[in-house]
């Protein structure tokens, strides 16, 4: 990766692996990630596997044209794809979010087909949870950003108020805004995060997983998603990983690691936009650069108020 020898991928710890894209491109807003995921999700061949923090069976992915639900979506792209198989491993969340969240989504899930296995990842530390939010395409395609699969997510770039559509009706609840980015990417980029994907189904099952593709094997890539053009080609794309120790997995903090390194190479702007903004050791390094370069200006976009009582009682705090 040109120039990264003095840029912030130097620092020691801030990357698991970089790999190259073929194509790239972001997809602001849960509108645009949510119509590309359900066109790319109509080509699948061979499988389609969803990481997340949340998931709605009762999810509308393109809920200005069509009423057809995420369970109704996979059933039907089960029934008519003989060989395709669906995997969802969602975190074994901690029964305090439950009054957020869809009752028991693998009672919804699991049963609509014989080729759909939703698998509940409890491989992790007492009190920490799993917020990786991955989608990956027979492979060969990967989706990777902030936004899950869930309630609330659904938005456009104008962020109306008004606007009933990010709701799910059954809820009955209203949702406000909701800003949040996701990337769609190819080649050996989804290829690694595909191996990523394969890891933690492998911790959380005891199962081996193969979705990538081997070399030689027959058959086409998977398609691009129809509607989105990548205005970034053959670049290379850095991994950061968030990992604790546990039964046998080492820790990686590059994430943690990868944000300090940027901090500490600011010369005029830092320009932040986040969900929570809670970590201290961050805010000590903002200040750090703060004092060391009195030029700087640091702008943060936050949200006003967080989701939910928890959220508000435990983020909001942090935040402070």
């Amino acid at each position: 990766m040109p120039g990264t020898e003095q840029g912030i991928l130097a620092a020691e710890g801030t990357h698991w692996r970089i790999a190259t894209a073929d194509r790239a491109a972001l997809l602001i807003d849960g509108a645009a990630y949510f119509a590309a995921l359900a066109n790319a999700m109509e080509q699948a061949r061979r499988s389609i596997t969803i990481v997340g923090w949340d998931i709605r069976s009762d999810l509308l992915l393109e809920p200005e044209r069509s009423r057809e639900t995420l369970a109704a979506r996979l059933t039907r792209l089960l029934d008519a794809t003989p060989a395709l198989e669906v995997r969802l491993l969602i975190w074994d969340w901690v029964i305090a979010y439950s009054l957020d969240r869809e009752f028991l989504p693998q009672w919804q899930m699991a049963p609509l087909h014989d080729r759909l296995t939703f698998v509940l990842d409890d491989a992790l530390p007492t009190g920490a949870s799993h917020h990786e939010k991955v989608v990956v395409i027979d492979g060969d395609l990967a989706f990777v950003g902030g936004l899950d699969l869930s309630d609330g997510r659904w938005d456009t770039p104008d962020h109306d108020p008004a606007s009933p559509t990010r709701a799910i009706a059954d809820t009955g609840k209203r949702r406000m805004p909701f800003h949040d980015v996701m990337m769609v990417l190819d080649g050996e980029a989804a290829a690694a995060l595909t191996e990523l994907v394969e890891r933690r189904w492998q911790r959380a099952t005891d199962q081996k997983l193969e979705l990538r593709r081997q070399a030689g094997a027959e058959g086409e890539a998977a398609a691009w998603p129809e509607g989105v053009e990548p205005p970034l080609r053959d670049i290379a794309v850095a991994i950061a990983r968030t990992r604790p120790v546990y039964a046998g997995t080492s820790q990686a903090r590059e994430i943690q690691a990868l944000y300090h390194a940027a901090i500490a190479k600011a010369e005029r702007l830092i320009y932040i936009e986040n969900q929570y903004l809670t970590v201290r050791s961050i805010a000590r390094a903002l200040a750090k650069r703060l004092r060391d370069r009195p030029a700087l200006e640091l702008v943060i976009i936050t949200p006003d108020k967080c989701e939910g009582a928890l959220e508000n009682a435990v983020m909001d705090r942090g935040r402070a």
